[in-house]
């Protein structure tokens, strides 16, 4: 059989490619790299191999070719195997996973039937300290597959989607525990000693329903962007809140094309980045936070210039484009103080461009890093406000854009 009909019985432009990837790893026992862009299933050899499958330069399969030992009762099974596992749905399951923000959250968010936040359970291991990851519950309906593993995959991804767009449009500080060894030394106090551990969490089992959302008592607090990512929005002892537009921006983003939706959750991980790794270095937060605006315009046209031959973006430099994004998406005035003497933050915008650059190429750390310490000075004074300014003004932008993109364009 030829490529292009593998392609078809396989049902390569319905699928998720990683999830086809299983099934052939499944049926084939395995697969191995045989060249820049290609990979072979079955067989151990160059020349003893079942499927051929060529990719992309962005690793999305392009064909499918057969192999020496290719069989057509092997077609007919994987083409089988496909319909079973990956097209057909017979129905939605729950699937639950524990996120933590930096405040807790004290009601429910549901958008539409994708998924639901709420408070987990009094039974949940709960933290006592307020400066603690706070854990909460997110549910999301996923299609079932009769495949467990499939179910992981699926599940996974859908998580994580929503983790990231949690964090980009709500509160940067939403995240999950990573999958994978994340052991640090800590101090256990009672009796006093020091260990090695694992960061973990998990919820005491209970009865649960898997085809619906749990029942929730209250709702979580939805403000004005002005006020949540305003320079004066964080007040002690707040639960987590979300911008009243975050119903609307999610719409927008399901209703966009793949490409679009990719963008989105790249500047949410450079976004959630940034605050992540905040406390272990600021010059590499703020490399995430400016690279997260870069994202909005990286798809832009590009012209080349006359005189330097410098790549131009929507026909001008990345930093003109920096600030003009942020001064059309954000009300600068109203969000950003600025401090004594200093330029207004909307007038320094290219300069914090520049800042980055400078990090970027090795002849800058941020005071604070350089140093591994806090301290009372005016320069380092500036540097955290500027950061933690850019980190508290994205979610407005990337709300702010979405609703740009979801206007009809005008002829």
């Amino acid at each position: 059989m030829s490529g292009p009909n593998l392609f078809r019985a396989f049902r390569v432009d319905e699928v998720d490619h990683v999830e086809l990837e299983l099934v052939l790893s499944q049926f084939c026992h395995g697969a191995r790299q045989s060249g820049p862009h290609q990979v072979l299933y079955g067989g151990s050899g160059s020349h003893d191999y079942a499927l051929s499958l060529l990719y992309t330069k962005d690793d999305t399969i392009k064909a499918i070719e057969p192999g020496p030992i290719l069989t057509t009762q092997l077609i007919a099974l994987i083409a089988c195997e496909v319909e079973a596992k990956l097209i057909a749905v017979t129905e939605h399951k729950i699937v639950r996973e524990v996120l933590f923000a930096a405040v807790p959250l004290k009601g429910a968010y549901r958008f539409e039937q994708r998924f639901q936040i709420l408070p987990l359970p009094e039974v949940a291991p709960k933290a006592n300290l307020s400066s603690a990851k706070q854990p909460f519950e997110l549910e999301v309906k996923a299609p079932a597959s009769t495949d467990p593993l499939v179910n992981n995959i699926r599940s996974h991804r859908m998580c994580r989607e929503i983790e990231l767009l949690l964090s980009g449009l709500g509160d940067s500080s939403i995240h999950s525990l990573r999958p994978g060894l994340n052991e640090r030394w800590v101090l256990i106090p009672d009796p006093h000693r020091v260990a090695l551990l694992q960061e973990y969490y998990e919820v005491p089992p209970r009865e649960l329903d898997g085809t619906t959302f749990a029942a929730a008592d209250e709702s979580i607090s939805l403000v004005s962007p002005e006020e949540l990512f305003g320079p004066l929005s964080r007040v002690f002892g707040q639960p987590l809140r979300f911008p009243n537009n975050i119903t609307a921006s999610l719409s927008t983003y399901y209703g966009l094309g793949k490409s679009e939706r990719e963008t989105v959750l790249r500047i949410c991980y450079w976004i959630q980045f940034a605050r992540t790794i905040l406390h272990q270095s600021r010059s590499a937060a703020y490399m995430a936070i400016v690279t997260a605006v870069e994202a909005f315009f990286e798809d832009a046209p590009e012209t080349t210039c006359a005189h330097c031959e410098q790549r131009l973006p929507g026909g001008k430099g990345k930093r003109a484009q920096f600030a003009e994004f942020l001064d059309q998406h954000v009300p600068l005035g109203g969000l950003t103080i600025d401090f004594v003497g200093q330029l207004r933050f909307k007038d320094r915008l290219k300069y914090l461009y520049d800042k980055r650059s400078s990090i970027t190429h090795g002849d800058l750390l941020l005071g604070a890093d350089a140093e591994q310490m806090m301290a009372f000075r005016p320069v380092e004074n500036q540097e955290d406000h500027d950061l933690w300014t850019l980190l508290r003004i994205m979610p407005y932008a990337l709300a702010k854009w979405l609703l740009v993109v979801s206007q009809p364009k005008s002829s």
